[in-house]
């Protein structure tokens, strides 16, 4: 990705959110792929889940060619809340079936942030995460 097309993705997803991205550094862009090779950037995004705010930026990404890896939270709860007993298999009590998801989700978003390039967080207004 070169500087350019870095600081597209980022305005977008500042734009989206209703605010300003921040400025992309010269150094980071410049320094991060060389001339011949085409690095694909790992980008998560985080916050909230009633809207279809990642699908937007994943139709940007796709229409402008990026290339950039997303990854984002199971936004599924059915789905994030079972995920840990399915895998490790089914537990008798409710209580430990929870606490399975809990612990693979955690597990899960931390590697996925630790691995990306940039995260991208999003507060909506819904559920007290901003005014």
């Amino acid at each position: 990705m070169n500087v350019t097309a870095a600081r597209t993705l980022l305005a977008s997803a500042g734009r989206l959110v209703g605010g300003t991205a921040p400025s992309a550094s010269r150094a980071f862009f410049s320094t991060a792929v060389g001339a011949s090779e085409q690095k694909v950037w790992k980008v998560y995004l985080s916050g909230e889940i009633h809207s279809d705010w990642r699908e937007v930026i994943a139709e940007g990404v796709a229409e402008r060619k990026l290339p950039v890896s997303l990854s984002s939270p199971n936004t599924s709860h059915e789905d994030s809340d079972d995920c840990g007993a399915i895998i490790l298999g089914m537990e008798e009590e409710r209580r430990n079936w929870d606490k399975l998801g809990a612990n693979l989700n955690n597990l899960r978003t931390k590697i996925l942030i630790k691995d990306s390039d940039i995260v991208v967080v999003r507060f909506g207004p819904k559920y007290r995460q901003c005014e």
